[in-house]
Formats: structure tokens, sequence, C-alpha cells
């Protein structure tokens, strides 16, 4: 499972709903069966979070389970505090981070060193682009795991047969 945290200001809600019904729609990863078939889990607060007194923690749970850090820039998006604080866990963290561009907005602090995508100058191709990318992203974690299960499988045959004396 590849997990994408989609952060967002709630002023560019429709553009957040729209790329997460994409994302969830069209989420085959290669290889597309087997035991090392990945989808994409698209967090996106509004659907998965209930209103709650602990909202904080459930976006820290959700940000520490991410695998990309998708933000949807746009100049509501750079001052937001939530989107900030956001931003701020998934550099803490390492988390692998997309930069999807709506307007042409500076993005704040360290996350301008990130993958970047220029939404606002070819609206058009923002679909295939991003998907594109998330998915180079899902398969690359996907070989990384499956070369960990390798590995693994490797060294327990290895021990079992005695040759490790």
């Amino acid at each position: 499972m590849y997990r994408v945290f989609l952060s967002h200001s709630f002023k560019d809600g429709s553009i957040a709903d729209q790329l997460h019904a994409y994302l969830e729609a069209s989420s085959g990863i290669a290889p597309p069966v087997g035991p090392l078939a990945k989808t994409i889990e698209v967090f996106l607060s509004e659907y998965d979070l209930a209103p709650r007194p602990n909202l904080d923690q459930g976006i820290l749970a959700e940000l520490n389970r991410a695998d990309l850090f998708l933000l949807l820039l746009s100049e509501e998006a750079s001052k937001s505090a939530y989107v900030n604080q956001e931003i701020g866990v998934a550099i803490h963290r390492g988390i692998e981070r997309l930069v999807v561009a709506l307007q042409p907005v500076t993005p704040p602090g360290m996350i301008t060193r990130d993958n970047y995508i220029r939404l606002y100058e070819n609206p058009q191709l923002w679909s295939a682009s991003l998907k594109q990318h998330i998915d180079a992203l899902a398969s690359k974690k996907a070989r990384n795991e499956a070369i960990g299960v390798v590995a693994a499988v490797v060294g327990l045959l290895w021990l079992l047969s005695g040759k490790n004396k």
C-alpha cells in the first residue's frame, strides 16, 4: 500500500476532492496482480478524519503512515498554519514530498527544494503528470519491499541450511 497525505488549504477543497477521487480511482500500480500488487491510499482530512477534539493527533498519525506528502500549493495554503505545520512534520520525518503548484506562489520554508509540478502552467496535463510521478514512487517502494522479502527469505534459508556454522 502506498500512502499519500494530501495537504491543502480548505479554500482549495474542490481541487483536493478532484485529486483525491482521481488518485483513488486509478490506484492500480505495477505489478497489477500477485503478492506485490500495490494500490494508492490517499489521506484527505475531510474524508478520513471525523471532527473531534484530537484532530491534531489524527493528522500526525496519518503523517507518520505516509509514504508521500503531496502539497497543493496556493496563496491560501502558504498562509495556512495547519499546512505549514504539516510541511514541517513531513520534512522532519523525511517523508518524500511533491508540490503541486496551483498558482505561481513561492513555497514556504524548506519545501522549495522538493519535486515541483507547476499545474498553473498547463492544467490539462495535471492528471497524467502527477499520476506518473506517484506511480513511479509507489513502484520504487514495491521493488524495495520485494528486495527486502527476498533478502529475508535467503537469510532464513541460509540459517536453516546450517552452513552458517
